[in-house]
């Protein structure tokens, strides 16, 4: 039923219901069904149609709208990471609250059953590892593989917390958020580096140990737009000043290409290329902080083939390299 639901949701940038996003979310995916509908993507919706079996998920691909959910809007599908895991949501606005709970029952016979309507919005918790929560303005679905973990009231407080939202302590309220916003496409992904650690422990097992640098305040963010048959992607990063220093001191890629260099690179019946542009005089200051022994069997097998110390090479390093 959850991941029905994910398939069939909304262009106004910066919708009200993006302020239930809570602000220690570490991950945000953005899209706008409609658009990437509309842009002509039927090829790839046909093949998703091939292996779902349930004539309804095939009804909203093909008629997002009869979901009753917003579709003049993005939908957010949002990561927190728990002391007990992680937890995924999605937030969308709501067009039509009773085609909404139609296509509930469509997904799921007699589940109307089931709904436990409270004060500012109804809910349901159809398979146990999450939530389902409405109400004519939104609707929230919640979810985690680690449900079993997760306190009792843990879903009660969440939604009571998204369908009233302290925007304070909404992730919409954030600076960086807000620039991720301003510049969505069809589809985008915004992501935090503040739990990093938490994450690659949550993963890595026991053995990772503790981050030396300090993460916070370090995003990235990613922009996909369908356009003439293309998939143009960019993205950005926004780092913190301590990161950015230390990075500053090893990076040894340019940030654009030597022209006069690229010049002289085969243009013709290309099947692949790949560029790269280095600063070879940072590679010869950080090679002068590598002592000769530490260059180890590769030193050794540079000195072996052309007769000349690795260290040599390295110091000999000018200019620019494409």
């Amino acid at each position: 039923l959850i991941a029905a639901l994910s398939l069939g949701s909304c262009s106004n940038k910066g919708p009200d219901f993006a302020n239930s996003i809570p602000d220690d979310a570490v991950a945000v995916m953005t899209m706008h069904p409609m658009q990437v509908h509309n842009k002509g993507r039927i090829s790839s919706f046909e093949s998703l149609k091939k292996k779902l079996e349930n004539e309804v998920y095939h009804q909203l691909i093909d008629d997002p709208l009869s979901t009753g959910l917003m579709l003049n809007q993005y939908i957010y599908v949002f990561m927190t990471m728990e002391e007990e895991g992680p937890v995924v949501g999605m937030v969308a606005g709501m067009k039509d609250q009773s085609k909404f709970e139609a296509t509930l029952g469509r997904i799921k016979e007699g589940i109307s059953s089931q709904f436990q309507e409270g004060e500012f919005y109804t809910s349901i918790s159809p398979d146990d590892e999450g939530m389902v929560a409405w109400n004519a303005e939104m609707a929230v679905i919640l979810a985690s593989p680690d449900h079993d973990e997760l306190p009792a009231d843990f879903w009660q407080e969440k939604l009571d917390w998204m369908f009233a939202p302290v925007k304070e302590e909404s992730l919409a309220s954030m600076v960086d958020f807000k620039d991720f916003q301003g510049n969505m496409q069809d589809m985008n992904l915004w992501l935090s580096a503040s739990k990093a650690g938490d994450i690659i422990r949550e993963f890595g097992g026991d053995k990772i140990g503790d981050i030396p640098i300090n993460l916070d305040n370090n995003y990235s963010h990613m922009y996909c737009e369908f356009a003439n048959g293309e998939l143009n992607i960019s993205g950005k990063t926004n780092l913190s000043e301590e990161i950015q220093k230390n990075l500053d001191e090893v990076l040894v890629l340019n940030k654009s290409l030597n022209q006069d260099l690229l010049k002289m690179a085969p243009g013709e019946n290309l099947l692949f290329a790949f560029s790269v542009s280095a600063d070879l005089e940072k590679v010869k200051e950080l090679s002068e902080k590598i002592p000769n022994a530490d260059l180890g069997e590769m030193g050794e097998q540079v000195e072996e083939l052309t007769g000349i110390a690795a260290q040599s090479w390295l110091e000999a390093l000018t200019g620019d390299l494409t």
